[in-house]
């Protein structure tokens, strides 16, 4: 997996959760990283310790009707990634409920 991707989750512990919390997840699943860098590959074990069996995607747009296009964007990066056994889900869709946002969940088998 690409650093970038555990770049952005790291990225986003902190940011909402606070360090603290970023290092009691990489306790908690045994990585020997704390600080991922964006261009070096890493073993996928990685990124699947750090979220179990599965992550939340928030997409945030102000634009209407590019519910579909993220989820294509979801399911193409899935394939590029040649990953088998993971599957894109829309959750709920902003126009559909009270968020502001469309909520994917991403699931892979362990």
């Amino acid at each position: 997996m690409y650093g970038i991707i555990n770049q952005s989750i790291q990225d986003l512990v902190v940011k909402e959760f606070g360090e603290e919390t970023w290092l009691k997840i990489i306790a908690k699943s045994k990585i020997d990283v704390h600080e991922f860098q964006n261009h070096q590959v890493y073993d996928d074990a990685y990124t699947y310790r750090m979220d179990g069996d599965a992550m939340l995607v928030e997409y945030h747009s102000k634009r209407p009707g590019l519910t579909a296009m993220m989820e294509g964007m979801l399911h193409g990066i899935v394939k590029m990634f040649k990953e088998q056994d993971v599957q894109v889900l829309l959750e709920s869709e902003k126009i559909n409920s009270n968020l502001d946002h469309d909520l994917f969940r991403i699931t892979w088998e362990k």
